[in-house]
């Protein structure tokens, strides 16, 4: 695009052909994005995903309708994929805490409704609670955040774990940690009473706005109780970021559990 304070210092003939120069140059670059492969690549390094994964597919919408999950790039347990029409970032909760790898405390189960096709905790029994997932390489955006958990007890047996953990969301950026939100007493005691018997949902927990970070960022979830008092009953798979549009932020927050 020619800038208005050079064409003083240009003739007609110099006018004519960086127009055209222009107008070739954006038809070689539209021809080079129409080609898929090339689009992929520039989808690819947007999403940090795998490339190669991404040519699977024989055009962007064809990846989205498959709701694929694609593992970040450099990442152990993020990844991406397009659910309902939304972007999402998802956190595995596959690292390691206090007794996990105890089977008097935690079980690693296989189910047929988890999101990652990969094992899930469920916590037994357990006095000290310290579990946590991260999504890491997360851009600049809104999301909302939702836990992926579940009981197992009928709703008359639901006292395991119900307001008696601390919740904390922390974003790290440049090697620096901040706590963007701590919500006492987890799970609360409506939310808990609502939940399906034995089956895995979204808990809307809170929106992140995080337009003004200057790099990707880590967010980790943390679930913490160290009090004396026995904890049970609840599976915990990780989370989900789901982006919103700047035009759908001042709409109405989505349900708790879905």
């Amino acid at each position: 695009m020619l800038r208005q304070e050079l064409f003083p210092y240009l003739d007609d003939q110099d006018v004519i052909k960086l127009l055209q120069t222009s107008k070739l140059i954006g038809q070689v670059i539209s021809e080079h994005f129409s080609i898929w492969k090339n689009h992929a690549s520039l989808i690819a390094n947007k999403l940090q995903i795998d490339y190669d994964g991404l040519l699977q597919f024989n055009t962007f919408q064809d990846y989205k309708e498959a709701q694929k999950l694609s593992i970040v790039n450099n990442t152990q347990h993020t990844y991406r994929r397009f659910f309902e029409g939304k972007n999402e970032i998802l956190a595995y909760a596959g690292g390691m805490w206090s007794w996990k790898d105890d089977k008097r405390y935690y079980e690693i189960e296989d189910r047929t409704d988890s999101t990652f096709g990969l094992k899930v905790s469920y916590m037994n029994t357990v006095c000290w609670l310290d579990p946590w997932a991260a999504a890491q390489r997360v851009i600049p955006g809104i999301y909302d955040l939702f836990i992926i958990h579940g009981v197992k007890n009928s709703q008359s047996d639901r006292q395991g774990i119900m307001q008696q953990a601390t919740l904390f969301v922390e974003k790290e950026e440049n090697e620096t940690k901040t706590e963007l939100i701590k919500i006492e007493r987890f799970i609360p005691r409506e939310i808990c009473l609502q939940m399906p018997q034995n089956k895995l949902v979204r808990t809307l927990i809170c929106r992140l706005d995080l337009t003004q970070n200057q790099s990707e960022c880590t967010i980790t979830l943390r679930l913490f109780d160290g009090g004396g008092n026995w904890k049970s009953d609840y599976l915990f798979e990780g989370f989900a970021l789901v982006q919103v549009k700047p035009e759908k932020v001042a709409d109405s927050i989505p349900k708790q559990n879905a």
